[in-house]
Parts: C-alpha cells; structure tokens; sequence
C-alpha cells in the first residue's frame, strides 16, 4: 500500500503547481489510509509551509517550486527588475495559493530558492542573482536558459546542478572542435593555468602567430554567429551549475574559468578597476570605486549578494586605506562612535583605527570644524555630528536662542517665565545643549531681565515702557466706557 500510495503522490500532486493539504490528498488514497503515512510519503521531494491563516500544514513539489521560481526571473529579466519589496513578493507568492495571502514570505520557499542563487534576502528586500546575471545578456543565451531549467523542473533533473563539474562542461563543449583549436583557445584563456600569448602558443604548436590568431578568432566568430546547440548547451550547463553552487556569485577572479564560459555565452563583464576582479552580468566597461563618489559605485552593486560584497570590501581596503584623506579619516572616526562627541573623543578614536597616521587634538579639531557639509557643529561647546543622523548647525548662539525663547513665551502669556519652561523649550531648538550652560546664558544675557530667582522676562520690558503699556490700557478702558454710556 505505501508503493502504490507513494506512486499516486508522485503522478497526482508532485505536479501540481499550487500548494495542497492533506485534505486535498486523503480522498484519493486507499480506504485506511493514515495521515502519518501520507506525510512520510511528502517528506522527500516536497516543501511543508504551516499556513498560520488557516492553522493547516500545507504542501508542494519542488519540483513545482523551482519551475515556479523559472518564471519569475524570466519576467524579471524581461522587466529588467533585479529586486522586489516584501510586500511586491507576497503579492506574487499568493499565485501559489487556492485563494488568500500569505501573512508572510514562507521561510521554506525562501531556502529553495536561496539555494538555487534564485533568491537571496537583501536590507529590506529581495535581490534576484540569476536576474542580475542574465539581464544584460544576449536574447539567444535567456531563451536557451529559460528552457533549459524548464526542462530539468519538468524531468526532476534540478539537483543535477550540484553535481554538474565544470571542467566537464567545458570540456564537452571544446570536444566539437578540432583538437588544434581545442588547444589553442584552452592556452589562450588559461583553462589550465596562466593565459599564453600568440607567441608563445605559436612556438609550442609549431604555427606562425598569424594562424594561431586565425585559429582564435575563428572558434569566437562561430560562438558569436552560428549559436551550435551541441557547443552552447554544455557551456551554459556549466555556467548555471557552477553559478548555483557559488550560491549566486557574479563577482569572480579575472582568470576564472566563468569567464571563459561568459564570454562562450555572451553574458557581459565590467572590470573591477585597480583589482584582479570582474562583475559578471554588468553593461558597464569597468567600475572604478573613487573614495570621493562612492554613490555611483554603490548603485552597480547594491544588488550583489553578501560573498561578493565581502569579496569587493576585500579587495579595495588596502587601496581605500592608503588613498583615504585626512578629513575621510575623520569622518570615519566619528562614525564609528556613533553619537555626536566631543572633538577630544573624535581624535583618540583616530589614533585607535589609523595607528600610522597620527594627528593632534587640534588638527582634528581643525578637520571638524572645516566639514561643513558631512560633519556639524551641534552648539554645545566641542561638540560634532554627523549631518545624516539628523543634526543641523545652530542658526543662532546659545545666547539669542534663549532670548528668543524668553521673548516668545512672555509674549504669548504675559508673565514672567520660569527656568523650566526655558528647559521645556530648548530641546525645540538645538538636539544637544550641555546643562549648565543655560544659567550662563540667561545671567549674562543683555536681552534678558532677571525679575526674580526663577523668573525672567525680556530686558526690554523697561519702566518706560510699563508706563507706555499703562497708558494704553487706561486709553482702553475709556473708550469702553464711553461705548457704554
């Protein structure tokens, strides 16, 4: 009996291309048969997703799963779309539901699709590798792609692509050509070391260099024109394997063999200046990290997966480190404090991260108070911030910011105003104030009458001009009067 129930899960439901219950299944199976049994039977070859909406376990094929994951990245390869929000995934994901949404991305269709460079969970959204690979790519390679991985989901051949060997494939693709042109074109991209020159392969295959270079460009002409399924299959068998087992990688050595099968399917590579590195799948000539724009180069790769940023970060920080500025140092080192400091604070903390290049309190002072774009005064006495935490320079002094608040509250109330309503108020104002500092500016501030231990008032509120405000009140009060006489 489990042969045979076995054998109706396998031809009824591995093929179907939205998520069941065991509800769905126990109808079709023998009188008898157990719950227990079933899920046995759905432990290998299928994904289990509670779904907390209904409080049920449900069920599909991964097999249905990766096809499903196929034609997402040909649309987004056709959209030219490398990420989604959360919430554009959900959306797309209720399309493997009876009805309903999920209340969130399930967790084991994320892991599928991680481990088959699908998917992966970038700051706040999803990053598609193999769209970011195959978006700039030639028409002929995304069609070939899209039915190769539809055939190995139909076939149940998928996890082939972790046993696939590259050497394999490209062997296989290089065993349709003559052995001479084998040979050459294996020297000449270094398949099996370091790349040769024409010279040096004319010299071991007794060729004159000019015929070597015929050889050469004869073999890419027909990878470029003649499109030879039974040369171009095996490479991009290769190609996707080995990318799916790097899980999603794009940023490779310049003498990897990716780059050979690259080149073999057209898939287009941006060096990665002042390393040995290439950015499979970019449009771009190069990409150049300039430590004074680095906006453009975050934008190419905002969308690489975890590895090949680290890779990245790898290569450039002994150049970053070398080239930084002064001022660049600074920054980084009120940065990783993390709060607004104290210039004194900054400056040990310089010390701390650039130990060869050290620089005196003063300097460090002098660099902060120069950053007027990226770094900010705070107002409190030594004091910087970073701009994009939020901060702003004081339009004012301590001292006229105090008046003003002074002047305001007693213009809005007329009556003395008290310490604590000044405190209540300053916070309005500027983000950091050091305490003590308010006494001084309300004792020795011109603008500002002390009328008692706690109270002040604006100094200009004179003796003249209390009797300018009796006077008034008294013309006041007479012409009311008079109106109601």
């Amino acid at each position: 009996m489990d042969d045979e129930l076995n054998s109706m899960v396998v031809r009824d439901f591995a093929n179907r291309s939205i998520f069941f219950t065991l509800a769905d299944i126990l109808p079709d199976c023998e009188p008898g048969t157990t719950s227990e049994s079933v899920c046995t039977c759905l432990r290998n070859g299928f994904l289990k997703v509670h779904d907390s909406q209904d409080n049920v376990d449900t069920f599909l094929s991964e097999k249905a799963t990766f096809e499903w994951f196929v034609g997402l990245s040909m649309r987004l390869i056709r959209a030219q779309i490398v990420c989604l929000s959360q919430h554009q995934l959900l959306c797309l994901l209720s399309s493997l539901r009876v009805d309903g949404r999920w209340e969130r991305i399930p967790e084991e269709v994320m892991a599928f699709g991680s481990r088959y460079a699908f998917v992966t969970e970038g700051n706040d959204e999803y990053v598609f590798p193999l769209v970011g690979l195959l978006s700039k790519a030639q028409s002929h390679t995304i069609r070939k792609t899209r039915e190769l991985l539809h055939s190995m989901a139909r076939d149940s051949r998928y996890r082939e692509m972790f046993e696939n060997n590259l050497d394999f494939s490209i062997n296989a693709g290089l065993s349709c050509f003559q052995e001479q042109t084998a040979t050459v074109i294996r020297k000449r991209e270094g398949l099996d070391g370091r790349a040769e020159t024409l010279e040096e392969i004319a010299r071991q295959l007794g060729l004159t260099r000019e015929r070597v270079r015929q050889i050469e460009s004869k073999f890419w002409t027909r990878q470029k024109y003649l499109k030879d399924d039974s040369v171009f299959e095996p490479f991009l068998h290769g190609f996707l394997s080995e990318f799916i087992k790097n899980n999603g990688r794009r940023v490779i050595e310049r003498t990897h063999p990716m780059r050979f099968l690259a080149k073999c399917l057209e898939v287009p590579e941006a060096r990665v200046l002042k390393t040995s590195l290439l950015l499979l799948g970019s449009d771009k000539e190069f990409l150049r990290l300039d430590p004074d724009d680095l906006e453009s180069f975050v934008k190419e790769i905002r969308w690489l997966c975890e590895k090949d940023l680290d890779v990245l970060a790898s290569a450039y920080e002994p150049i970053f480190r070398e080239k930084r500025k002064k001022s660049q140092k600074v920054f980084m080192a009120l940065e990783s404090i993390g709060r607004p400091a104290h210039f004194s604070e900054v400056a040990k903390k310089y010390v701390e991260l650039f130990p060869d290049d050290i620089m005196s309190e003063n300097s460090v002072h002098a660099i902060l108070n120069r950053q007027g774009g990226t770094i900010v005064w705070v107002g409190a006495k030594g004091i910087y911030a970073l701009s994009k935490w939020g901060y702003e320079r004081p339009e004012k002094s301590l001292f006229d910011t105090v008046a003003d608040i002074v002047k305001s509250i007693y213009e809005a109330t007329g009556r003395p105003v008290t310490f604590n309503a000044i405190m209540a108020e300053i916070g309005k104002h500027r983000k950091v104030v050091v305490p003590s500092s308010i006494p001084m500016a309300l004792a020795f501030n011109d603008r500002i009458k002390r009328l008692s231990k706690d109270q002040y008032s604006p100094a200009s509120e004179t003796k003249e001009d209390k009797a300018g405000f009796d006077e008034r009140l008294d013309q006041a009060l007479r012409e009311f009067m008079d109106q109601s006489d």
